[in-house]
């Protein structure tokens, strides 16, 4: 498999969160080994790279791109995202950005429009791709699942019961257990989350799922929330809910009816070849 060198949270590490795994199977789907930034910049190999991928995440920023520009040549974004607001965003007609940052695809139209990107791009997380190279058939038949995001794990035990919630599944886990969460979450009756990339992994396999926020809980970063459900055309449709009753009549009623980012155009954005499976 070809390297590629990647920047995505915590891609050196052991124990990976979620939605970073999403990296990792798409690009390996398309024929390449992740080579981590942080590994390499560990390493002192950066300089053999000529450009740093950023794919899934919502880093897209500033500080960020700087220091990814002070170890490789480009930096190249493939549906990335801005979860951190305007005023830490890259801006494109600036200097050096316009000339060494290329972007091919955003999360949504807010990364689109706080980085001042004016070219027809693909607006689409590259989660909702899962399904094409990773078949998973959604059974309904197990527990009613709560899935809380990584600074919301703290006591996640304490809240099933007013969730009405069976159990509660870790977002942080190591690689050898990927496949398991993944199952685990395709058999569920219902998810409860407030996790952006449980919550596209859900919409994308059609797994019934609400957004959940109770007390003692905070929304991460409500803007990459925005950003997202801006691109399924569905700004209104963002309600979290405080129990399984509440998300079974949100589902019903307007989960299962959202019409999901194109994911062809983003595969065809890829900016690299596709080098194994639906290219």
């Amino acid at each position: 498999m070809k390297p590629l060198l990647v920047w995505y949270w915590r891609g050196h590490e052991a124990t990976v969160n979620f939605g970073e795994h999403f990296c990792e199977l798409l690009l390996t789907a398309f024929g390449y080994k992740i080579v981590a930034w942080e590994a390499e910049r560990r390493a002192k190999r950066l300089g053999q790279h000529p450009a740093c991928l950023m794919v899934v995440g919502s880093e897209f920023r500033r500080r960020l791109v700087n220091e990814l520009l002070a170890s490789v040549p480009e930096v190249h974004i493939w549906g990335q995202g801005n979860g951190r607001g305007p005023r830490v965003a890259v801006d494109m007609t600036r200097s050096p950005y316009r000339e060494r940052v290329k972007i091919f695809a955003l999360r949504g139209p807010l990364t689109k429009q706080w980085s001042h990107v004016t070219q027809d791009i693909p607006l689409c997380d590259p989660g909702f791709l899962l399904p094409r190279f990773y078949p998973l058939t959604p059974t309904g038949t197990g527990d009613v699942l709560y899935v809380p995001h990584c600074a919301n794990r703290a006591n996640a035990a304490t809240r099933l019961a007013s969730l009405g919630a069976d159990r509660w599944v870790d977002v942080m886990f190591r690689r050898s257990q990927l496949q398991d969460v993944m199952r685990d979450l395709a058999a569920a009756s219902f998810v409860l989350t407030n996790t952006l990339h449980t919550f596209i992994f859900c919409l994308a396999y059609r797994i019934p799922c609400a957004v959940s926020l109770v007390d003692g809980e905070a929304l991460n970063m409500p803007d990459k929330w925005k950003d997202v459900f801006l691109s399924m055309n569905a700004p209104d449709a963002f309600q979290p809910v405080t129990n399984v009753a509440a998300g079974r009549d949100w589902w019903e009623q307007t989960g299962q009816h959202l019409q999901l980012p194109a994911t062809e155009p983003l595969l065809a954005a890829f900016p690299y070849p596709i080098l194994k499976g639906g290219g």
